[in-house]
């Protein structure tokens, strides 16, 4: 039997080791950051009474109101209906591009 080297692990000896897979994870986790973590206080925009001069944090909490209002006006079917439409175009349109480009 051989006697292995026992050395101390961490996440270093790790990056060093597997280079190219580190610098894979790149792109991954800086779209997780940007478009997960930096998108965070504009949804709490959603919940609040948002005012330019008081800020994302500073603006008065109001909970779901903003969303009854939405749901209690007339034109919600009408703004959800479209939103719907225009995702199934897009999603048409690139899939057919994406397959037509890859044929």
């Amino acid at each position: 039997m051989t006697k292995e080297k026992k050395g101390k692990y961490n996440i270093f000896t790790d990056v060093r080791r597997n280079k190219v897979s580190y610098l894979m994870l790149i792109p991954a986790a800086m779209y997780t950051f940007i478009f997960g973590y930096c998108t965070i206080p504009y949804m709490i925009i959603a919940f609040e009474k948002f005012s330019f001069k008081k800020g994302i944090f500073g603006s008065k909490w109001v909970g779901m109101k903003n969303f009854e209002f939405f749901f209690k006006s007339q034109d919600a079917g009408l703004i959800i209906g479209n939103t719907v439409k225009l995702n199934l175009l897009f999603l048409l349109f690139t899939i057919t591009a994406a397959v037509t480009l890859a044929l």
